[in-house]
């Protein structure tokens, strides 16, 4: 749930990195030349790799140590891409990485050829990576050019479902195949993933504050507003206060996350149910795409919102809040 956010020269600039996303391009070219061929990978190359990945990993920490940096201060492609090499640097998701970019890629070259493809059409370029990223999947079509960009917490998923998705993204739209991704984006073995690859930048505490406990608003405005039917998300308050981000809604790991400055004995109880409410509300509509957009706060989401018993108290008290901050 998103504000406007005060202007404020105090906040440290953000810095880059040129090494990090260099070290990126370079890794995700060798895995891409791994999974090319059709034989399999040596487990030589791979070690070589790993311990490659390891040797940049500990280069990009000693430039950060040397500039007097914080991961914090990195810019968010920086931060997100050094989050994925740290990633990489547990074997285990490397060998996962590996096997399942050689499944989609093999799907890839099996549905792109014939009799799957069009008599006398010709084979489209398709590349495909894994990464941290925040959508499921995405596909970018362009003068006979695929390229594929897959969540790296779908590493290690069933081959049956890395192949529905390579589906999806090449050919048609298969409604049993999208619920079977998004179910299995709510399952523990890719939250795991998901929050291993996040947990520095989106770490959560408990739902029980100093003076409002989450699951007591969730019941609260389930049973008020969602005549209980809304099954209960993961909870929890913010690590850190914001002025200017109330909420969030998760949907890859069904988590709802409220902003810390509220858990005080000054702000009404009807704001923190008001931010629920919001945040209930995209779990229940969901996102639209239209035209290629992604669309969150639709006339349908503004249109239920405005239900909440006290819609104009709560926002003039967060604009209120946001200008006295």
């Amino acid at each position: 749930m998103p504000h406007k956010a005060l202007s404020n020269s105090s906040v440290p600039q953000k810095i880059k990195i040129p090494a990090i996303q260099h070290a990126v391009k370079v890794v995700q070219t060798r895995l891409a030349s791994f999974c090319a061929s059709q034989t399999p990978v040596d487990d030589t190359h791979v070690e070589i790799l790993f311990k490659e990945i390891k040797l940049s990993v500990e280069k990009i920490k000693r430039q950060i140590h040397d500039k007097g940096l914080t991961r914090e201060r990195l810019t968010t492609g920086d931060s997100n891409a050094y989050r994925w090499l740290n990633f990489l640097c547990i074997r285990e998701n490397l060998t996962n990485h590996i096997a399942s970019l050689s499944a989609v890629t093999q799907q890839a070259f099996v549905l792109t050829s014939p009799p799957h493809s069009l008599p006398g059409s010709r084979r489209p370029s398709v590349s495909i990576r894994f990464y941290s990223t925040t959508y499921l999947y995405k596909a970018t079509h362009r003068q006979g050019q695929v390229k594929i960009l897959i969540n790296e917490a779908f590493i290690g998923a069933p081959a049956a479902l890395l192949a529905g998705m390579v589906y999806l993204m090449l050919k048609d739209r298969d409604p049993k195949k999208l619920a079977a991704i998004r179910n299995y984006a709510r399952q523990p073995a890719f939250t795991q993933n998901y929050e291993s690859l996040y947990s520095r930048r989106s770490h959560i505490k408990p739902p029980g504050g100093g003076h409002y406990h989450l699951l007591d608003i969730f019941e609260r405005v389930n049973n008020q507003y969602f005549d209980g039917k809304i099954p209960p998300p993961r909870l929890g308050w913010s690590s850190r206060r914001s002025r200017s981000k109330f909420g969030h809604y998760q949907m890859e790991t069904d988590t709802i996350v409220v902003n810390r400055a509220l858990d005080a004995p000054h702000i009404p109880e009807y704001v923190v149910d008001f931010v629920m409410y919001h945040e209930l509300l995209h779990k229940q509509i969901g996102v639209k795409h239209q035209n290629g957009r992604r669309q969150v706060h639709t006339i349908v989401f503004r249109t239920a919102e405005k239900q909440f018993k006290f819609y104009k108290e709560a926002l003039s008290f967060i604009e209120n809040f946001i200008q006295t901050s």
